[in-house]
C-alpha cells in the first residue's frame, strides 16, 4: 500500500530513498535526506482514511475521512438521520400546526424534498459544508459502531 506521493513526478511509493546531501562540500558533515525513489523530488506522507483504510494526499482527505467516502455517504437519508442532532425551530401557519403533529410535518417535508428536489446532492453538500468536521465525525462514529 502506497504511503507517500511525490510532488515532482506524481508517483506513489511505499518507502522513500535516503540520499546523502553534501551541499557542495567535499568533506563532512553531510546530511541524509529522504527523497522520492523515482525522481529524487519532494514528497509528502499520505494520510490513512479512517473509513476505507486507503491512503490519500492532504488535499484529498479532511478530518481523517477521504473525499470519496464523504461523497459515497452524502445521501439525503444520512443527512436527515444525522440532522436529528441539530434540530431547529420554524414558524408555521397556525391552522397547519393545529392539523399536523411535528412528526407528520417532518415526514411530509422529507417526502416532498425527496420527490421534488432535483439537486439533492448539492443541498446535502451545502448542509455538510456548514460543519465538515461534524459530518466526518458522524461517519467515523457510525463506521466504528459497525466494526463492533
Amino acid at each position: 500500500m502506497f504511503r507517500y506521493e511525490c510532488h515532482n513526478c506524481g508517483k506513489k511509493f511505499e518507502q522513500p530513498d535516503i540520499v546523502q546531501e553534501r551541499h557542495g562540500l567535499g568533506y563532512p558533515p553531510y546530511e541524509d535526506v529522504t527523497v522520492c525513489p523515482y525522481c529524487h523530488g519532494y514528497f509528502e506522507e499520505m494520510q490513512k482514511c479512517e473509513i476505507c483504510g486507503e491512503y490519500f494526499c492532504e488535499d484529498e482527505i479532511e478530518y481523517g475521512v477521504c473525499h470519496e467516502c464523504v461523497e459515497k455517504n452524502l445521501t439525503v437519508d444520512n443527512c436527515y438521520r444525522w440532522g436529528e442532532d441539530c434540530k431547529e425551530k420554524i414558524e408555521i401557519n397556525g391552522f397547519l400546526r393545529a392539523v399536523y403533529s411535528d412528526t407528520n410535518i417532518e415526514r411530509l417535508l422529507l417526502k416532498n424534498f425527496k420527490e421534488t428536489c432535483l439537486y439533492q446532492k448539492i443541498v446535502c453538500q451545502s448542509f455538510v459544508n456548514t460543519d465538515y468536521s461534524w459530518f466526518a465525525d458522524k461517519l467515523k462514529e457510525e463506521h466504528n459502531a459497525e466494526e463492533f
